[in-house]
């Protein structure tokens, strides 16, 4: 199926239209299905919790840094080289 020059045809705005209301009616059906029936998302163990907060937390200190940091050493490049290197 291509695309009509004037936009989309009726077959294809009814397709589009049909998909969609596909994906709302099992969206409300799926409502009413007990969530004992579904994974439960978002249990961590809590030394995974602990870990991944530490190493955010050295993340954040690395970025930090002043000699890591790319564009403070672009910034020191060119300060360095007002000397008159560029003659």
């Amino acid at each position: 199926m291509g695309v009509h020059v004037n936009g989309l045809t009726l077959l294809q705005w009814l397709l589009s239209v049909g998909i969609s209301l596909v994906s709302l009616v099992i969206n409300f059906l799926l409502k009413f299905i007990s969530e004992k029936w579904f994974p439960e998302m978002g249990d961590e163990n809590k030394d995974d919790v602990v870990a991944a907060k530490e190493d955010y937390s050295r993340l954040l200190k690395f970025r930090k840094t002043r000699e890591l940091s790319s564009s403070m050493r672009q910034g020191n490049f060119i300060k360095n080289k007002e000397g008159g290197s560029f003659k």
